[in-house]
């Protein structure tokens, strides 16, 4: 049942996602070279000429290792503990590796400050690996969940 459920939201926060990033189209997308995984949501990149932190925007993956986050989102991925998470989190970093390594020399960026919340330091946005849309398709695939800021 609560697969079903985080399905069913996974589903809904794609549509979010589309329609939050066709109001984004006119951003361009620039090539970007991963040279870091960091964790499901959060990559570092060589954009430009420049060596930058980029935060998926409109997701949450969880933490792959044990900090106060990952004990917060215990309830959110429905886990019994913050080691958990961090299994979770380990795969859900698998995931996004796996593809952007499938996808090198494809990688583009589209950053998205109207996503960016208060005291982010990371650029914030949509990464693309070839055609496909990072950000949707960790959400498609069940490994993060929907985000936004909570101001």
């Amino acid at each position: 049942m609560n697969k079903i459920m985080l399905s069913l939201v996974a589903l809904c926060s794609v549509c979010l996602t589309f329609s939050a990033n066709a109001e984004n189209k006119n951003q361009e997308k620039i090539p970007a070279v991963i040279t870091r995984v960091s964790d499901g949501d959060t990559v570092r990149a060589v954009v430009g000429r420049e060596l930058v932190s980029i935060r998926l925007a409109n997701i949450d993956c969880p933490e792959n290792r044990k900090n106060e986050k990952s004990y917060n989102q215990i309830v959110t991925f429905n886990v019994q503990t913050a080691d958990d998470i961090k299994i979770l989190g380990k795969k859900a970093q698998k995931k996004l590796k796996k593809l952007l390594d499938f996808k090198e020399g494809e990688i583009t960026f589209q950053e998205t400050p109207e996503f960016v919340c208060k005291g982010e330091t990371r650029k914030v946005g949509y990464l693309y690996a070839g055609d496909i849309n990072v950000n949707e398709y960790m959400l498609e695939n069940n490994t993060c969940v929907p985000f936004t800021c909570k101001e």
